[in-house]
């Protein structure tokens, strides 16, 4: 077994946005199942997810996150705001997969050019795993190309 502080060169920081606890815990399970290689982190509103990407206040040693898994609808901050503050940012654009549950919102996301999937969130829970072990292979191909 890996101490958990052990990272090796194939391991992609993935920092999950999402306020509900319910699916923060399913992408964290379908994550562990299908991608051992991906380090998980959650914020669990937009403006603490623009304090860890610009690594400030509690978010100072925090390793860059390769890629961005954005729910839309949040408190705190939401997902189409959360956009407008990492565009304004400068440097290396960090790859976003955006989900929703609200179809008609998806459509704001694709003014961002670093927005590489915006999809809606399924009903099922079986759907959502599957959706979710979509998702994974989408991080690994976008946490490629931002490499």
């Amino acid at each position: 077994m890996l101490d958990k502080n052990y990272r090796n060169s194939d391991w992609k920081t993935v920092l999950l946005v999402e306020d509900d606890d319910g699916d923060a815990f399913l992408a964290g399970q379908a994550f562990k199942r299908f991608d051992r290689e991906i380090d998980l982190v959650r914020v669990t509103g937009g403006q603490d997810a623009v304090q860890y990407v610009r690594g400030g206040g509690v978010y100072e040693n925090r390793v860059e996150p390769n890629c961005i898994l954005l729910d839309l609808e949040m408190a705190n901050g939401d997902g189409v705001w959360t956009l407008q503050r990492l565009a304004e940012r400068k440097g290396r654009e960090i790859p976003v997969i955006v989900l929703s549950g609200d179809a008609d919102r998806i459509e704001a996301t694709r003014d961002y050019g670093f927005v590489v999937c915006a999809v809606e969130k399924p009903q099922t829970q079986d759907a959502y795993e599957e959706l979710l072990r979509v998702v994974g292979r989408l991080v690994r191909a976008a946490c490629a190309v931002a490499a």
